[in-house]
């Protein structure tokens, strides 16, 4: 199996990213793409259309509500940007909590 995760070299042990793939399904992987320590992304080519999974991890409710909007900002460029004629799976932990 092959980890590929976001930004190492700031040597936090905050937040992060990633995906566990098997290193069989590596020649068909066609981008992994770190945009930040919380939203990353793997492209995968799928005959007719590429799959893109988007991994996130939100901040909780008591976080900063800048940094609240700002990471729901760029997470919807990220989706956003990629291309219609893909396949789009929006993966991770939200943070989200029922009835909120």
């Amino acid at each position: 199996m092959t980890l590929s995760y976001g930004d190492v070299t700031t040597n936090r042990h905050e937040n992060g990213v990633g995906f566990l793939v098997y290193n069989s399904l590596i020649p068909w992987v066609k981008q992994f793409k770190a945009i930040n320590d919380r939203i990353y992304y793997i492209r995968i080519n799928m005959n007719h259309r590429d799959l893109i999974m988007i991994c996130a991890y939100a901040l909780t409710e008591s976080g900063n509500e800048e940094v609240k909007d700002d990471f729901y900002e760029e997470l919807e460029q990220v989706y956003d940007a990629m291309s219609g004629h893909c396949i789009k799976l929006l993966l991770g932990d939200m943070n989200a909590q029922v009835g909120k």
